[in-house]
């Protein structure tokens, strides 16, 4: 066990230097740092009193024990400017207050004599009981709220990518949901096991793991500096503030037959001509902007006119693009995916699967039948 703990500990320290030494540091950068800060933190503590080193640092012991609090709202808020490019809210700030009034609670300790305080822990909080109930009642609490808020908040943004973005094999969510799940084991291990040890062993478990797969996603501890994080940089970072682009909310738009007419007829020029559809990194957002309309008046005139999402609708113009070209002489000397990758599909996988989905047959298929 002592190694389990060392070993979440160091990984703790390390990647949350990674995270605060990265260039162009985004909020969410900031936000999984100290995430990890404040998950190492209360795992430090326990070590002290695991290895009895509370004797000689009994203030140490005593400062992480609250900041299981923190590790709610960080990852609430890390999903939350995952999902979107909006300037950090000096309102999230409140997601932090019971963590500093569960804190202060114990303010006092930290003036008492050595003597004292080491008296104080070797008899397990004795004078501090009522301090110690209310912390653990508000970390359960913190637990119960913050970790199905956050799954239901990435949850309604996957359900919603299809209205926003031309190819989502990229957009890779699986980090951010594996998180939440790793974070609600432990949770349950916190409510239904009273021994400490499995506890911060579990917590050990679980940065040991992320540690792992984090550094096989893009941009988690690397630099930001890959073409997809160039593109979202440029966006402007109101585009996306508003992920759910909702069927309800069409219910209060202003826009009658004419404009949505209009604005339909100016989508299929903007398609049939200019092609927006090859530009594989093509979005909701990029393409309102082209047409001069809001992103959510475009995603009702798509849904309402074609009956299909932003997703669909692109990728089958993508589609019909390549079926046009595979059938001309002078891209005989292409292969299937090159052709593919220039209609704007940005993996195989994407294109065959949109290519069956639209044709009921695979890519070879087709070109047999022909």
């Amino acid at each position: 066990m002592l190694y389990l703990f060392l070993t979440g500990i160091i990984l703790s320290a390390f990647h949350s230097f990674v995270l605060f030494s990265k260039n162009d540091k985004t909020i969410s950068d900031y936000l999984l740092a100290c995430w990890f800060s404040f998950s190492g933190i209360p795992l430090f503590s326990y070590y002290l009193v695991y290895t009895q080193l509370y004797l000689v640092y009994p203030s140490l012991t005593v400062v992480g024990m609250t900041f299981p609090l923190a590790i709610g709202p960080l990852l609430f808020l890390y999903v939350k400017y995952q999902t979107n490019l909006i300037s950090f809210s000096k309102i999230d700030l409140i997601h932090f207050v019971p963590l500093i009034i569960v804190s202060l609670l114990f303010i006092d300790f930290y003036f008492l004599p050595f003597e004292t305080r080491v008296a104080i822990l070797e008899n397990e909080g004795k004078e501090y009981e009522i301090q110690g109930l209310i912390k653990l009642v508000a970390i359960y609490v913190s637990g119960l709220i913050y970790i199905p808020w956050t799954l239901i908040k990435l949850l309604k943004y996957k359900k919603n990518l299809n209205n926003q973005f031309s190819n989502t094999e990229r957009i890779n969510f699986n980090w951010l949901l594996y998180q939440i799940v790793g974070m609600a084991n432990v949770w349950v291990l916190i409510l239904f096991l009273q021994d400490d040890r499995f506890i911060f062993g579990s917590v050990s478990i679980f940065i040991i793991w992320l540690s792992y797969f984090g550094s096989k996603q893009i941009n988690i501890f690397g630099n930001n500096s890959n073409k997809i994080a160039e593109k979202k940089t440029l966006n402007s970072k109101t585009e996306l503030v508003n992920e759910n682009f909702e069927t309800t909310k069409y219910l209060k738009s202003n826009l009658d037959e004419n404009t949505i007419a209009e604005i339909h007829e100016n989508l299929l020029q903007v398609l049939d001509k200019g092609k927006a559809y090859l530009n594989p990194e093509l979005t909701l957002s990029d393409l309102a902007k082209m047409l001069g309309v809001h992103p959510n008046n475009l995603s009702q005139v798509i849904n309402s006119r074609t009956n299909k999402s932003f997703y669909d609708l692109i990728n089958e113009r993508r589609i019909q693009e390549f079926i046009s070209r595979v059938q001309l002489l002078e891209n005989k000397q292409f292969t299937l995916v090159a052709l593919a990758f220039d209609c704007g599909f940005n993996s195989k996988a994407s294109f065959n699967r949109n290519f069956k989905n639209s044709t009921t047959k695979t890519p070879s298929e087709y070109l047999k039948s022909l």
